[in-house]
């Protein structure tokens, strides 16, 4: 689950995640039934344990290693994070 701070048109629309692997790869990391997908279409505000929204989510990851997640609303980056994947 992602949470998120800050004004309502920064944080609702279209939440896009790009997942970057150690080779510079850009790779769909969100889940939506069984396939991976670039984005989930107009989120809206939901607050949650005193974020200001929040996005339920599942993530699948190609490779382990290092990740780069960009994340998205409406095609304005917001943040971004680096993640160790491990292989489960």
């Amino acid at each position: 689950m992602w949470h998120f701070w800050g004004d309502k048109d920064s944080i609702s629309g279209d939440f896009i995640v790009v997942g970057t692997d150690n080779e510079g790869k850009e790779h769909p990391v969100l889940v939506s039934g069984n396939d991976t997908v670039w984005q989930y279409s107009n989120t809206s505000i939901s607050p949650h344990n005193g974020a200001d929204s929040h996005i339920p989510s599942n993530m699948l990851f190609p490779t382990s290693g290092l990740c780069k997640l960009e994340i998205y609303f409406n095609d304005k980056l917001f943040d971004e994070i680096v993640i160790n994947v491990k292989d489960s």
